[in-house]
Parts: C-alpha cells; structure tokens; sequence
C-alpha cells in the first residue's frame, strides 16, 4: 500500500508506483500493464452507489408499506361506516313500526 503525502502529487505517486512494478514484474515499454493500481475513491464510489441503491429499495419498501396500510385503514373505515348505516337503518324501521302500533291501537 502506498500513500501519498499531498492531493498534488498524487499523479506523480502513481505513475511512481506503475513504474516499480513495471520494472519487478519485467514488463517491456511496449507491453501493457498486468496489474491494477486501485485508489480509495473507486472504493468510495463503489460504496457510495451501492448506499444508493439500498435507500432506493428501502424507500420502495416503505412507500409500499404505507399504501397497504392505508388500504388497511380505507376498508376498516369502510365497514365500520356500512355497519352504522344498517344500523341506523333498522332503528329508523323500528320507529316506522312504533309510529304504525301507535296509530293502530
């Protein structure tokens, strides 16, 4: 592992570092490198894109869940509404049927 000391030579480093293991691995001027020189920021993006990739998945899953629910709840009120209206309808029957026994007797 090499570390350079200033941002500004950083270049100067790595082509310090392609020219040492050019010359151990005794690879010719004309011959391509058989290695890689790996710096922390391809790190820091391969990182940063997977944590992107994660947010995106979990913001999926939260806006999924909060629509279920919301379904959820939609139906929940949906019943409970359709069970006062029956009941308020058989209430207003029963009244109909006082109003007729009282009119009868």
């Amino acid at each position: 592992m090499v570390k350079a000391n200033l941002w500004k030579e950083l270049d100067n480093t790595k082509e310090e570092v392609r020219g040492i293991m050019r010359k151990s691995r005794g690879l010719k001027p004309k011959d391509q490198d058989d290695f890689a020189i790996n710096q922390q920021e391809m790190l820091i993006q391969t990182f940063n894109t997977i944590g992107s990739v994660i947010a995106a998945v979990g913001l999926f899953i939260t806006g999924m869940s909060l629509f279920v629910g919301g379904i959820g709840i939609m139906i929940s009120c949906l019943y409970r509404l359709r069970n006062a209206r029956e009941k308020l309808e058989s209430a207003k029957q029963l009244e109909r049927l006082d109003v007729l026994f009282l009119c009868s007797s």
